[in-house]
């Protein structure tokens, strides 16, 4: 409509004929199926009301400034300056008055409602980002969480209001959105897949790798905001065509994730795509190919980090000690072991803080034979105790080593490599191995896996942090189990080293005494028990959990 040099917000959805729109694509009487129902009501009072084009963009900047509202309610950082004055935004919404403005509202409302426990926010936050475009429905099961079942249903009820009157053309609003993939761009991933593999697998391998993104966002996502950046981040690799607009909501749950860098270059790069629709005004017709498309996949698979270091040339900081922690409960032999590799490492270690569990045995007398700082709180619990801990030590870095690992001579060279090339670096965790017990080499592997594709870290992998970043985002968590496993989730979003260089040398004792398979389920039992309720009614009461791990 805008070549024919109609404006678009001035016509009635019900007054387009098929001089203006393709009938082969109408999935309502006179509407596309590329958008969703509440599209249409929307347009249709833009229609109504008859606002000129100069009032649109007014009633456009009213709903900017809301957003940039809701955004310095949601993020930490204060990032709502710079959504505020960002070209990138500005052009997408205010300029072209695309109704990603309004999914933003919906995205941000939906966060603001998870922060603030406010089922309202949730409930209009589902509405707006579901039903004008499609787009966020997948991003639903990320919110279907218990204590938000009252806006769940309340969604549910104005959502069948919403619907009701697109109920007759379901079927037809299906066809027209197979139809419009004739009009999809070349040159995107889908494209690819179905061109290699032929339209059915290449379609279910689509569908298979979607479900498999969700799922992982799903489980290891971190917060709301994270889980919405990361969902749209990397399904954006399976996207069938890529306009420039279609960036404006995910940025803007990254920027709501404190992710200034990752705004500022996709929003750069993403403009580079207006091209082809300048070259249509112009007569020329769509002409999309993959090299314009490249540069955004490189920096969409590019973390935060390695933008600020690849692209910005940032560097970490310069630590020269650390504070270590152990925590304990019967491990005088062991501690008799760590102690002697703790003095080898004396120049990197400014304290060794022990914290002890009520031991019956030496533990205590040992730690402080060697040196170390020994604490006997009378709490059980490793997250407990590396908690207590936390608040003594003398050092910002602090470094957690159970009283069963072992540490390579070039431990802590690795470590203070690694630190200082990531920049603000919120922690971190080692690769690890099982020392003297070489038939656990697929272990090894699928905990190589879990951090390099989930970013997921256990106790045993010698995980470190930055004791003020950490705090900022909540603190240490103080669970007597899958204390570990929330610490790397916590530090879902920011800026997190995997020290592979080296190994974390732990114990394979468990192993021996449980056996591996039955070791093998019960972990995978008490983490996806742990998994699941951590997202539908957080927090979790991991007594049973610990319990049943320590039987």
């Amino acid at each position: 409509m805008l070549i024919r040099g109609i404006n678009p917000y001035c016509v009635a959805p019900q007054q387009l004929n098929w001089i203006s729109v393709d009938l082969g694509l109408v999935n309502h009487p006179s509407w596309t199926a590329i958008y969703g129902p509440l599209y249409l009501h929307l347009m249709s009072l833009a229609a109504y009301l008859k606002l000129h084009l100069i009032g649109i963009k007014w009633t456009w900047l009213g709903l900017h400034l809301i957003n940039a509202g809701l955004l310095s309610r949601v993020s930490e950082r204060q990032m709502w300056h710079v959504f505020l004055f960002s070209p990138f935004i500005l052009f997408e919404t205010i300029g072209q008055a695309h109704f990603e403005q309004c999914l933003i509202t919906g995205v941000l409302l939906m966060i603001y409602g998870f922060k603030n426990h406010r089922q309202i926010a949730v409930c209009f936050g589902i509405l707006l980002s579901c039903w004008i475009k499609w787009w966020l429905l997948p991003a639903l099961p990320l919110v279907m969480r218990r204590q938000y079942l009252k806006a769940l249903a309340l969604a549910a009820v104005l959502s069948a209001l919403i619907l009701w009157p697109f109920v007759a053309e379901i079927g037809a609003m299906k066809t027209s959105l197979f139809a419009f993939r004739e009009l999809w761009s070349g040159g995107y991933p889908y494209l690819w897949a179905t061109e290699i593999f032929g339209h059915t697998i290449g379609r279910w391998g689509i569908v298979v790798c979607l479900i498999c993104i969700g799922a992982s966002v799903l489980l290891f996502g971190g917060n709301l905001s994270e889980q919405i950046w990361q969902l749209f981040r990397w399904s954006l690799f399976f996207a069938p065509t890529l306009h420039p607009w279609y960036f404006v909501f995910p940025l803007v749950a990254a920027l709501a994730s404190n992710k200034k860098t990752t705004f500022f270059v996709m929003g750069i790069l993403a403009m580079g795509l207006h091209h082809p629709e300048f070259s249509s005004r112009m007569g020329q017709g769509w002409q999309v190919n993959w090299l314009y498309c490249l540069p955004i996949f490189m920096a969409l698979f590019l973390s935060e980090w390695r933008l600020r270091h690849h692209v910005l040339f940032q560097n970490g900081e310069t630590v020269e000690r650390f504070s270590v922690i152990t925590p304990v409960l019967n491990e005088a032999q062991n501690l008799a072991e760590l102690g002697r590799q703790i003095r080898l490492h004396s120049d990197a270690i400014q304290e060794w803080i022990v914290v002890d569990a009520g031991s019956k045995d030496a533990s205590v007398e040992v730690a402080s034979a060697f040196g170390a700082r020994v604490f006997s709180p009378g709490i059980l619990g490793r997250g407990p105790q590396i908690c207590y801990a936390i608040e003594r030590t003398k050092n910002d870095w602090i470094i957690v080593i159970h009283a069963d690992t072992r540490l390579p001579m070039d431990f802590f060279k690795c470590l203070k490599f690694h630190i200082s090339r990531v920049p603000l670096l919120d922690g971190g965790a080692f690769k690890m191995a099982y020392r003297d017990y070489h038939h656990m080499g697929p272990l090894h592997w699928v905990n190589d896996l879990k951090f390099r594709l989930f970013g997921v870290s256990f106790g045993d992998q010698s995980q470190f942090f930055n004791k003020k970043r950490l705090k900022n985002r909540g603190g240490f968590p103080n669970l007597m189990l899958m204390e570990d496993l929330e610490l790397s989730l916590i530090w879902k979003g920011g800026h997190v080293a995997y020290v592979s260089q080296t190994n974390s040398l732990t114990s394979p004792r468990r192993w021996k005494k449980v056996g591996r398979i039955r070791n093998t389920l019960q972990i995978l039992r008490l983490l996806s028990s742990y998994l699941i309720q951590r997202h539908w009614n957080p927090p979790v009461d991991v007594t049973k959990l610990y319990k049943r791990y320590y039987a």
